[in-house]
């Protein structure tokens, strides 16, 4: 076999497992040709975005109440920092990207993911959808919904955030014309996204004390926020693929975001009947 023909056979090879591997997961992905990128859009249904995106989440949702037996879920504890808390923190952030970018995929086929951080796929998404508390809302109460900015969340029935609060990016031209993504006047960054690049990228910062590294910045608080962020993106997937027999028979098992459920006591069942006595 010539070095031609071996070439040839692992190209083919190559294609035949990338082709697999993507149809294993149950996601079409579209192609085009010509483009700097190989990838430039997917399609997904109902069951594929649960298990390909909300499994590895609740995962991730596990393995975060875990770390409860050692440090409890409080606000005097929010500046708690540990190697536990930095993986889930990185953990979280890469998939509020992952899922980010696959949501401005579904709203642009000619999204380019390859080459997008926060500003261009948050610019992608920020208007186009909504987030909604309860999951049959989009079909029952459209109007109801709540921008992503302003969507908000309630962690473990106690604390309520707004993870992407105040985020918004304009487009504005350059002196070339050509459009620059900045924040709006009126917007402002995300305090624990910047942090998670401050850890992921300049984990030891020579200029600054060591007890002050960015090391610190793995703690409750930005983990909290993270997975408030991505609980939210979660939910927005879900409801945008789902029918709506799909979200009202959808058993939301998330525990961070999630209220429980509430159960009548024998007393209160009593009372609910004492007017018929």
């Amino acid at each position: 076999m010539s070095k031609a023909d071996l070439n040839n056979l692992g190209q083919l090879k190559t294609k035949e497992f990338i082709t697999t591997d993507m149809n294993s997961f149950g996601i079409e992905y579209l192609q085009s040709s010509g483009s700097n990128h190989e990838m430039t859009g997917f399609t997904t249904d109902f069951e594929s975005a649960l298990h390909n995106y909300w499994q590895y989440y609740r995962e991730l949702e596990d393995n975060f109440l875990q770390t409860q037996k050692f440090v409890s879920f409080n606000e005097r504890n929010f500046h708690t920092f540990s190697i536990e808390f930095l993986k889930l923190f990185q953990a979280a952030c890469s998939e509020v990207e992952t899922l980010a970018k696959a949501l401005a995929l579904l709203t642009d086929p000619n999204f380019d993911q390859q080459n997008a951080n926060i500003k261009k796929w948050w610019f992608a998404i920020q208007d186009a959808y909504k987030y909604y508390a309860k999951m049959s809302d989009c079909y029952s109460s459209p109007d109801s919904g709540s921008s992503l900015a302003t969507a908000r969340v309630c962690f473990m029935e106690r604390l309520e955030i707004e993870p992407w609060m105040g985020l918004r990016y304009v487009a504005s031209p350059d002196k070339r014309g050509r459009n620059q993504l900045k924040l709006a006047q009126n917007g402002r960054s995300l305090f624990w996204w910047k942090e998670h690049n401050e850890v992921k990228h300049q984990r030891m910062d020579a200029s600054i004390k060591i007890q002050d590294d960015n090391y610190s910045k793995a703690n409750l608080k930005n983990v909290v926020y993270s997975f408030g962020a991505l609980y939210i993106l979660e939910i927005v997937l879900l409801q945008h693929v789902g029918t709506k027999n799909d979200l009202e028979a959808f058993m939301n098992d998330g525990r961070l975001f999630q209220p429980r459920p509430r159960f009548v006591a024998s007393a209160d069942i009593d009372s609910m009947f004492a007017d018929f006595d």
